[in-house]
């Protein structure tokens, strides 16, 4: 499988989304076949290393506090921050 990043993010989330919409079990993304299944846990592993998830509406993920982005959920406006998870490393 190719690397996923910034830059192809988007049409990897695109092309799972329509696989799961057309009730596929794989995808083609970059030359590899994507198993659906697959593909959602690496979405979700991605959205998680970019930052912290709303543990109440699961809006996700924007950046914390310290590193200049809001103090509360921008989706819910939780301020909940027990709730927020933050990103772990080297999962």
């Amino acid at each position: 499988m190719g690397n996923i990043n910034e830059k192809n993010f988007g049409r990897f989330k695109a092309l799972y989304d329509e696989a799961v919409e057309q009730d596929k079990k794989s995808f083609m993304f970059e030359g590899d076949e994507i198993l659906t299944a697959y593909a959602k846990y690496v979405i979700e592993y991605f959205n998680l290393s970019r930052g912290y998830i709303c543990g109440q509406c699961g809006y996700g993920p924007w950046k914390s506090r310290v590193e200049g982005g809001p103090k509360f959920c921008p989706s819910c406006h939780s301020k909940d921050y027990d709730k927020p998870k933050k990103a772990k490393k080297g999962v």
